[in-house]
């Protein structure tokens, strides 16, 4: 006993030992700055750092009849294990330390309880089914290192026997196969070797059992080359004992006890579980810690580098939102333009109008005069001249029902109404969010039960964000509303105000015509000779209308570079790239902050992957 107790004690003294801890405790640090942790990834945490010290796990496995039991009581040093364990009960039995020797029981249905050890030779077929696997705890040194699996193996005619087997070999540190060194090599033992223990050669022991009945060294080293030879690329190594031997020295205190034991092989069986499946044990659970704390990474880094893509596309939007179609603008100048193209026109009409309605008229003049005697004659003579019927021009000019004021209203609604096709040809932004929220978010999008859940997955800084960012939508139709309602009142007010004058300059220039047309009268009356009647001409009226009218202001208004259009356009792109860099100020500290964490991400993922353990 003391033997063995020495020998664990050495190789326990030189346990590897890793900073995997550290790494633990600091991917979860830093994930919990960031994100909310939910709460499986919280118990992975937990689990990864109890598995760090957590005991090496060997599965003990073999065909029935091959002293699995009787190994498993040589490495323990004592006869614990009743014989047939496994053909008795069919079940996994884990072997751990514990105080005192028990047994508990589980069960299938989730509950468990405590036997004798005895149970497992008197358990009744009836109540083995409702059973799901024993553990077993013994005051044994060794099990404070090392866990063994006793499994039901690969020859029994249970299917499940052969799964759940299958699915220790996959979680196991080591695997122990046992085999009896007179009978190895058998087809039916090559064909569950080749199956089911090949995929695991780098943790697998071959144990020779019952080395104790070969003759001599010769008989012993012939079998263990067949072996090796049967099980060439199955077995990192293989090693021939007598467990019986092993027992049998631990009864013995003598010096022949302890040659019996070294004999035995026992301690070869446990010196490979030492230099080879611990350190191996130890690399492993290395590689299986930071590879999991990479994927947990990268989940997080993916939940925060999807948004971080869709935000850098909503701020392109955003940087372009307000930027007018070059066509749309051309095309709007022209509409201003063909305002005031509409305008001149209209006023040409008046001015056909005005001069139509003048009336030519023959009027009786006198002119003086000395005949040949000296003598002052008056000689009469008629003349024609233009005369304009004021009241009758008045009255046909200003009836609201007539053709020519219909013409002209016709004008104040195209100005009233300028500028409303090229706003409602502006990009509703909500229906631009509405197609980067289907992009970015998915079956996550606002109103779906997702929504919530995948916010709150954030980290903080977007969570709020997130729940708001349709007030950006709202900021531009609240913008968009003002300048629409802005320039209604500018054209309104533009209407109304030659609406107006139209009014007073029909009246004006008619008086002023007719005015001319009797002060000329007046004159020529007084003195043909130096004093023509006046005769008003297209060009005249033309002139009085326009300077009437006040053509030059609203020539500036439609026509010239600071109109009406390039005035709506300025306001339209100044207001929504004001509106834009509050909202991109706001997008880009995030894009700032995501970066930043990001960042340290793929930092922490690096130095997860340096070779330091």
């Amino acid at each position: 006993m003391s033997v063995l107790e020495d020998f664990i004690t050495q190789f326990s003294a030189l346990r590897y030992q890793n900073p995997l801890a550290q790494s633990i405790i600091a991917t979860r640090t830093l994930l919990s700055q960031h994100f909310g942790l939910n709460s499986e990834d919280r118990v992975m945490f937990d689990k990864l750092l109890s598995q760090l010290d957590s005991p090496l796990k060997v599965a003990v496995i073999g065909q029935f009849s091959s002293g699995k039991s009787t190994f498993l009581n040589a490495l323990l040093g004592e006869e614990i294990l009743p014989s047939g364990i496994i053909p008795l009960t069919s079940k996994v039995c884990e072997i751990g330390y514990g105080e005192n020797l028990h047994l508990e029981i589980f069960y299938k249905d989730g509950t468990h309880t405590y036997a004798p050890l005895e149970f497992l030779e008197q358990v009744e077929p009836a109540i083995n089914t409702q059973i799901s696997h024993y553990k077993l705890f013994a005051p044994v040194p060794l099990l404070q290192e090392i866990i063994f699996l006793d499994t039901p193996g690969f020859n029994s005619q249970n299917q499940e026997d052969t799964d759940i087997s299958n699915a220790i070999l996959q979680e196991v540190d080591g695997i122990i196969w046992v085999s009896l060194i007179d009978n190895v090599g058998k087809n039916s033992e090559r064909e569950i070797l080749f199956n089911h223990i090949r995929h695991y050669r780098a943790k697998s022991l071959c144990v020779l059992n019952q080395k104790d009945r070969l003759k001599n060294t010769t008989e012993l080293e012939v079998s263990l080359n067949y072996a090796k030879e049967a099980f060439s690329g199955i077995f990192e190594a293989i090693i021939p004992i007598s467990a019986k031997n092993a027992l049998k020295a631990q009864r013995e205190s003598s010096s022949d006890g302890a040659r019996l034991y070294e004999d035995s092989g026992i301690l070869e069986v446990v010196e490979f579980i030492h230099t080879h499946l611990m350190p191996q044990k130890t690399q492993n659970k290395a590689h299986k810690t930071l590879r999991s704390l990479r994927i947990l990474i990268l989940k997080y880094y993916r939940r925060l580098h999807i948004p971080h893509i869709y935000l850098r596309r909503l701020e392109g939007l955003l940087e372009s939102y307000g930027v007018l179609d070059p066509a749309q603008v051309q095309e709007l100048n022209a509409q201003s333009q063909q305002l005031f193209a509409l305008l001149e026109s209209r006023v040409l009409a008046l001015t056909q109008q005005l001069f139509s309605s003048l009336e030519r008229t023959k009027m009786s003049f006198n002119k003086s005069h000395k005949n040949a005697l000296g003598l002052k004659t008056t000689q009469q003579y008629e003349k024609e001249m233009y005369i304009l019927p004021l009241d009758s021009v008045l009255n046909t000019l200003q009836r609201q029902d007539s053709p020519f004021i219909s013409e002209w209203h016709k004008l104040f609604l195209a100005i009233k109404q300028f500028g409303t096709g090229f706003m409602c040809e502006i990009p509703d932004f909500a229906q631009i969010l509405h197609v980067w929220e289907d992009q970015a978010l998915g079956t996550h999008s606002r109103g779906t039960p997702l929504f919530l859940p995948y916010v709150l997955a954030l980290p903080s800084h977007l969570q709020e964000w997130f729940v708001q960012y349709p007030r950006i939508a709202l900021s531009f139709e609240s913008a968009l509303r003002e300048i629409k309602i802005s320039l209604q009142g500018r054209t309104n007010a533009l209407a109304q105000l030659l609406e107006k004058t139209l009014r007073n300059t029909i009246k004006l220039v008619c008086l002023e015509l007719d005015s001319k047309i009797r002060q000329g009268l007046q004159a020529y009356q007084k003195d043909s000779e130096r004093f023509p009647l006046y005769e008003p001409s297209m060009e005249n009226i033309r002139d009085m209308l326009q300077n009437a009218i006040g053509l030059e202001y609203y020539q500036e208004r439609f026509f010239l570079h600071n109109n009406i259009a390039k005035a709506l356009v300025r306001e339209i792109e100044s207001i929504l790239k004001s509106v834009s860099e509050e909202h991109l100020q706001t997008l880009r500290e995030l894009k700032e902050r995501n970066e930043q964490i990001l960042q340290t991400l793929r930092e922490h993922i690096k130095r997860l992957k340096i070779p330091q353990y």
